[in-house]
């Protein structure tokens, strides 16, 4: 190694050293002055945004002098995508102070690195190094993390929560159909979420593939409740598609825990993905189950095999895939990896009879 290059790398590594010293000095001054009212109101539970306790900083107890000072600590720190979140894997709120630490935004490799010796540092300035990865037995406090928001931004264009009106016929939002309209999942359960205890709960959505009514291959993107324990059933009641938007009557579902919140490139693979495939798999004239299932299923393994891992911003996990999701479904059903088990009920959204007056 030239001496230029070791001189570059020695400059680098004092550079990253001094970087964490500082961002460790931001978390001290945060968790010295923080007071019970902001702490409170991170133990509620999801990501309370960083630029909420800038905002409102004297609620907080925190000083002018000092939201100034710990900004600086978190120089090259992207405020805008930074949130505080609660964990507390021993169930210990309300009977120890929780300890404050910060999660960099990074790769999975590193990220499992970096938090397996985690500072954790209490309103006093004293710091033990954790393992966030594993054993959180051993923790004998609750954490208050920093780290970048793990929400997905889901574009409106791609997908949603909730069926759009405008998806259904007259027929078939009265109370009188015979067939469910939607695809409701009822119940979901993992045995395995692939997130660090350290992180927190495990963000997780389901790409839906399917052939849109239009004869288009379509892939939306559900984002899911977050996932606290393994082996828990999580009781959903959540519409994940509706059938009137198919030309068939079958899904494949494939489910991903998410570690960013940048969703774009994400969506747009998935569509390219699945449509690259669907130029080989289906004879658009099939119109049975047995002739498109097949294909259909295809379509989410393409999903899976195709989309090259630089979409993926922190290196999203694959957790299952459903595959031949039918209308009508019912019951609990276990994806191949038998990972996922899914609790499907069929619902027919009913039309608003005062909508529009």
């Amino acid at each position: 190694m030239s001496v230029a290059l070791r001189l570059a790398l020695f400059c680098f590594l004092i550079s990253a050293t001094a970087c964490v010293r500082n961002r460790d000095s931001g978390i001290k001054e945060l968790a010295a002055s923080a007071n019970d009212r902001l702490i409170a109101k991170i133990q509620t539970g999801g990501e309370l945004p960083f630029r909420d306790i800038v905002d409102n900083a004297a609620q907080y107890g925190i000083s002018s002098d000092e939201i100034a000072k710990i900004k600086r600590q978190l120089s090259g720190v992207d405020l805008n995508k930074l949130v505080a979140s609660f964990v507390d894997p021993n169930k210990l709120k309300g009977k120890v102070k929780p300890r404050w630490a910060f999660i960099p935004p990074s790769s999975r490799s590193d990220q499992m690195r970096k938090l397996a010796a985690l500072n954790a540092i209490d309103s006093e300035g004293r710091m033990d190094v954790i393992d966030g990865t594993k054993n959180p037995q051993l923790v004998r406090y609750p954490l208050i993390t920093l780290h970048y928001t793990e929400k997905l931004v889901i574009p409106t264009t791609t997908s949603s929560r909730a069926p759009r009106s405008t998806n259904y016929t007259a027929n078939e939002t009265t109370s009188s159909s015979s067939v469910a309209n939607t695809l409701m999942l009822e119940t979901v359960k993992f045995k395995d979420v692939s997130e660090p205890w350290a992180a927190g709960a495990a963000e997780i959505y389901v790409i839906v593939t399917y052939y849109g009514s239009d004869g288009q291959v379509k892939a939306d993107i559900v984002e899911l409740d977050p996932v606290d324990e393994t082996n828990t059933v999580y009781n959903l009641h959540q519409i994940i598609h509706t059938w009137t938007a198919n030309r068939y009557t079958i899904v494949n579902l494939v489910f991903f825990e998410h570690d960013s919140g940048d969703y774009s490139s994400v969506a747009t693979a998935a569509v390219t993905a699945a449509s690259t495939a669907a130029t080989t798999l289906i004879d658009p004239t099939m119109t049975t189950a047995a002739a498109v299932a097949p294909a259909v299923s295809q379509l989410a393994s393409a999903i899976v095999t195709s989309m090259d891992s630089s979409v993926w911003t922190n290196d999203d996990d694959y957790l299952d895939t459903l595959n031949t999701v039918e209308r009508g479904i019912t019951g609990e059903h276990t994806g191949v990896k038998s990972n996922v088990t899914a609790g499907f009920v069929p619902y027919t959204l009913q039309a608003n009879p005062t909508a529009g007056q």
